[in-house]
């Protein structure tokens, strides 16, 4: 892993393996994401930890493969990250994700506006029980986004050679979401591949619709941390863990590449403060967002936009309190590309608590 990676991890978050749903072996799908050039994998299988004792985990080559879980209760599914264990709080979904934030855990609302797909099986998923508890939701879900276009089977197979369809960026029900639970207090967000290695067919006659390392080109959670990870997996999986609980993360197209050197920080006279961070709102307060390259910013404040712009760089002067977000599109030959979504800054009254 390069230095820069080392800040700025690329993470293929929410996957599949053959310890439950998936097709692929923790080796297998490894192996995709060198494909794929993807730093971090974190494994959730739905209610085992099971491929924590497979050897393919951990550190190998550059690449770290983590494991956390996706954890079925009566509300919807939950994204677990950095619990030791799995624990029986009883299928509630508040009661569960309380249960694993009181262990350390980050907890987040999978799929949180899921739609389903008869024609594949799929649900539909969606998280039914408000923010309550929550570290979290996951604001871009490929599989939920890629399977919900109410295709025929034959444009079904044609969409399976091009992972991205439906999904260049994250679905408005998820973000409108997002948007409204932040506003009641902090709620992190990242974008999850959901990848299984989906396979249609029978026996020697099946088809790889989403293998896993096209899915991994899909969406990223690209992770902006504090210090390098240190090899070390324990360490690292803590550190990851803690980052994304506090809205240190983008949330990235893979098609525009990787994010790396993009910032987004709040400047005022109390100084500066980083992405996914609550700050008291002064006069003068300013949000600074800066991308690696030329870019379309939109700026989003409570769920509506309010500021659009060109450039490498973006200032915005906050006028109220409120939740802040800002997002960035590759200008191209055929217009703008959502490329990054970033965590918000949520600004509050001054005497207001965190």
């Amino acid at each position: 892993m390069t230095p820069d990676a080392g800040r700025m991890p690329v993470v293929a978050l929410h996957v599949h393996t053959r310890y439950s749903d998936g097709t692929g072996t923790p080796a297998e799908v490894r192996a995709a994401a060198a494909q794929a050039g993807i730093d971090v994998v974190w494994i959730t299988d739905h209610d085992t930890l099971a491929a924590r004792d497979d050897p393919a985990v951990g550190w190998r080559d550059g690449r770290l493969l983590l494991v956390g879980a996706e954890v079925t209760t009566r509300a919807g599914h939950l994204l677990v990250l950095g619990a030791p264990s799995l624990t029986d709080a009883g299928r509630d979904g508040v009661e569960t994700a309380r249960a694993y934030r009181a262990r350390g855990a980050a907890v987040f609302a999978a799929h949180p506006a899921d739609r389903g797909n008869r024609l594949l099986g799929f649900g539909p998923y969606p998280w039914t029980a408000g923010r309550d508890a929550l570290t979290g939701l996951e604001a871009w879900n490929h599989l939920s986004q890629w399977g919900a276009a109410r295709d025929g089977l034959g444009r079904l197979l044609v969409r399976g050679r091009r992972p991205e369809a439906g999904t260049r960026c994250p679905d408005p029900a998820a973000l409108a979401l997002w948007d409204a639970w932040s506003r009641e207090g902090p709620m992190a967000a990242v974008a999850g591949v959901d990848a299984h290695g989906i396979r249609l067919g029978r026996g020697r006659w099946t088809v790889a619709v989403l293998p896993y390392a096209a899915a991994f080109r899909t969406v990223w959670t690209q992770v902006v941390l504090d210090r390098p990870l240190s090899g070390r997996v324990a360490d690292d999986e803590q550190h990851l863990t803690a980052a994304v609980a506090r809205g240190r993360a983008l949330l990235v197209a893979g098609s525009g590449g990787r994010a790396t050197g993009f910032q987004y920080e709040a400047e005022g006279p109390d100084g500066p403060a980083p992405m996914g961070s609550t700050v008291p709102w002064r006069p003068g307060l300013t949000l600074v967002a800066r991308a690696p390259t030329a870019v379309e910013w939109v700026w989003v404040a409570d769920g509506r936009p309010v500021s659009s712009e060109r450039g490498r760089a973006s200032r915005f002067v906050v006028a109220h309190p409120g939740v802040y977000r800002v997002a960035a599109g590759r200008l191209g030959p055929r217009g703008v590309l959502p490329w990054v979504y970033a965590n918000a800054i949520r600004v509050v009254e001054p005497s207001a608590p965190g």
